[in-house]
């Protein structure tokens, strides 16, 4: 192998390696904004569970207010 060669074939080496890099950091930064999508989901996720359970809970006294409502407003039977 003559030093052409070799450098020829170091040269190579080097810029694969350097693609193989820049190939493993991008995929390193698509995984951490991966995590972060994931991460800001979830945060969504719990927020939305929480507006629901006070949406349950409202909906749930709004009912027993009305059921409340009804039995008061029922006229009374008259006895004679």
């Amino acid at each position: 192998m003559t030093n052409e060669e070799r450098q020829r074939a170091m040269d190579f080496i080097v810029e694969v390696e350097a693609k193989s890099s820049a190939k493993i950091d991008a995929l390193a930064e698509a995984q951490k904004q991966g995590r972060e999508r994931w991460r800001e989901a979830d945060e969504r996720w719990r927020a939305a569970d929480e507006r629901w359970a006070r949406t349950e809970e409202s909906i749930r006294a709004l009912l027993t207010i009305a059921q409340h409502m009804s039995r008061k407003s029922r006229p009374t039977p008259s006895r004679f």
